[in-house]
């Protein structure tokens, strides 16, 4: 591998530092690269170490003292470049894992722009780069190869042997009609909640006291649960939210001193107990969930089988949460499937997390327990998009449409075994959906072709074993270990479309 490589030629007081756009997925790969190579000495730099707190210089050569190689999310190597804790000459490789992400005002693209740039045009002895990335928009690659300085680029090199390894899917949409057995207005009570709520903000911008966002947020968020999911869902949504608003509002009257904050508060209480406190909703009750939640429970019904095994993708996380429970409660699929919702907690303000009534388990817990079957259906937003590897999973739906091709490619590629199905759900009246999932299917088509024309830039033919000896090895660590050396090297880069971003 081109880690190891690497390493056995750079300098003693040299690394390789692998970039990573999430948590999950640096703890992921270090825990497969610990595998593969237990005698180098690894590590992880996440929040969970405070390093954002680390502000002498100290501290860093203590957490770096003897590391080969160290994980850990953009903005943390970013960071330490500008603070000036970790300089590019230590650096002997830099990998960019999504490397997609390298645009703009990304971090993982400000060190790029900020420090290898700089140190190019002053002769500065530079790391190398290797990005890896299954999803690139093909109208911007040459942009993606500037900012890498690299050249994208597919493997040729026993391609025909890959080839077998990447797993066969197919696509399918699933068609629903808006709304509520032919209604589309919401509940009243909504608005009411709506405009307590916008009081209670405008009273504490005045008056000069702080509101936590995400109660801010109740009213929005239910007017996507009730839209997304149904009535059941908003109300147990509703339920949920006043379990933790209660809490808070007891906790701050014992500390606040403005009994017209106290009173604004206790006013939402009282709306979200009057809605809590209505008759109940039953499940399979006509409009107790929406057409669109009612398809994809049809749809699981029918697909449920002891060795299932799936991913459903959403936008939010309040979505997530609620149509876990969903699933969870309803007839159809409460016995049929072990589920739990993945998001990222990157959004939640501290202040509000110990009043989060829907806060589950960490992702570092839930996709472990997936990998070992111990859940079967993940309800997952974008966190769990990228570079994930999930081997058993064979079903991946997508609740809310792909956003863009990068969205489309990587939600598909969550799709692991050898014959897997990717599933989109639109309405009936969106044309518009299925004409993007044809123009993104096209792109990624298109996509695979250039990276595979190795003329195009910087030509590199096929060689023979020996002389590979002096060319490194481009390989996307993306499954398991096999027990032979062909099987796992076709692991290793499982997926062909995977992208090649390498500094010559």
């Amino acid at each position: 591998m081109r880690i190891m490589a690497e390493l056995a030629r750079c300098q003693d007081n040299q690394m390789v530092w692998f970039l990573v756009p999430t948590k999950i997925l640096c703890s992921q790969q270090l825990e497969y690269l610990s595998q593969y190579m237990p005698a180098v000495s690894m590590r992880m730099l996440t929040g969970d170490d405070e390093v954002d707190c680390w502000s002498n210089q100290d501290l860093w050569d203590t957490a770096l003292r003897s590391m080969k190689v160290v994980f850990s999310t953009h903005a943390v190597l970013a960071d330490a470049l500008t603070h000036g804790f970790v300089s590019l000459r230590r650096l002997a490789l830099i990998v960019f894992d999504e490397a997609h992400h390298c645009m703009k005002s990304h971090p993982g693209n400000r060190i790029m722009r900020d420090f290898y740039h700089v140190a190019k045009r002053e002769n500065v002895t530079l790391p190398s780069i290797l990005g890896l990335t299954a999803s690139v928009d093909v109208a911007k690659i040459s942009e993606l190869e500037r900012n890498l300085d690299a050249t994208c680029r597919a493997p040729l090199v026993q391609r025909q042997e890959l080839m077998r390894y990447v797993p066969q899917r197919g696509l399918t949409e699933i068609l629903y009609t808006q709304g509520y057995h032919g209604t589309m207005i919401p509940p009243s009570y909504l608005d009411t909640l709506e405009e307590t709520v916008t009081k209670l903000c405008e009273h504490s911008k005045s008056e000069g006291y702080s509101i936590p966002g995400e109660l801010l947020k109740v009213p929005t968020r239910a007017r996507v649960i009730w839209y997304q999911l149904g009535a059941w869902a908003l109300r147990h949504f509703l339920t949920k939210s006043l379990q933790g608003f209660a809490q808070y509002i007891a906790d701050d009257i014992k500390t606040s001193s403005s009994r017209s904050c106290n009173k604004r508060l206790l006013a939402l209480r009282t709306v979200l107990n009057s809605i809590v406190e209505s008759p109940g909703i039953y499940l399979q009750s006509p409009g107790s969930i929406s057409n669109k939640a009612e398809r994809l429970l049809s749809f699981l019904k029918e697909r449920s089988h002891p060795d299932f095994s799936g991913v459903i993708f959403v936008r939010e996380r309040v979505t997530a949460y609620v149509l876990s429970a969903l699933l969870d409660a309803h007839p159809w699929t409460r016995n049929a499937f072990r589920c739990a919702p993945c998001v990222s907690n990157a959004a939640r303000s501290e202040s509000w997390a110990q009043y989060d009534a829907m806060s589950v388990e960490r992702n570092e817990d839930v996709v472990p327990q997936f990998r070992r079957s111990l859940k079967n259906l993940l309800i997952a937003t974008s966190v769990l998009e990228e570079g994930i590897d999930l081997p058993a999973c064979h079903l991946v739906i997508s609740y809310d449409s792909p956003e863009n091709i990068i969205s489309f490619m990587q939600r598909q590629g969550r799709a692991r075994k050898d014959v897997s199905d990717f599933v989109v759900m639109r309405s009936k009246d969106d044309e518009s959906i299925s004409a993007s999932l044809k123009q993104f299917s096209a792109l990624g088509t298109q996509m695979q072709d250039m990276c595979l024309d190795h003329q195009r830039s910087n030509p590199v033919l096929e060689m023979d074993d020996e002389q590979l000896e002096n060319v490194d090895l481009q390989l996307r660590l993306h499954t398991g270990f096999a027990s032979s050396l062909p099987k796992m090297i076709a692991s290793v880069v499982a997926d062909t479309r995977k992208l090649f971003a390498v500094r010559y």
